[in-house]
Parts: structure tokens; sequence; C-alpha cells
């Protein structure tokens, strides 16, 4: 991966991060379907890591686990 193309990536990142209002969301436990979905439209990794905090009730409230366990689609 290129410089140009790394940095455009990290572009892609945080600009899907604010549109969705991911960390705000994740913090406050608000909103879990807008949290699933910027996951989703980040990628395979990030899918990965909602998928693996479904498995965390002592991080995530109950509304997210079940957000988090749906098949990405």
């Amino acid at each position: 991966m290129t410089a140009t193309s790394s940095q455009q990536r990290l572009r892609e990142i945080i600009s899907i991060i604010r549109q969705y209002k991911l960390i705000t969301n994740f913090y406050h436990q608000t909103n879990p379907a807008a949290v699933r979905e910027a996951l989703e439209k980040l990628g395979p990794t990030f899918i990965k890591a909602g998928q693996l905090l479904s498995t965390r009730p002592d991080l995530v409230s109950p509304a997210y686990i079940k957000e988090l366990q749906k098949n990405p689609g």
C-alpha cells in the first residue's frame, strides 16, 4: 500500500467514523444500528471487531450485543 493510498484509506475511515458518530454512539451506548452500519461500511476487520465486542457483555449493552451479532449484509 502506497503512502497515498494509506492516506486515502485513513481519510475514508475518519469520514465514516464522523458520519455515523461512531465514537459518541459507542461511548454513550446509543444507536447500536448506526454503529453496526459504520463497522460494516468500514470493512471486514471492523466487522470482526464488532463481532468480538458482541461477546463482551461487560463492555456493551444487551442492545449492542443483539445488533452486533447480526450478519453483515
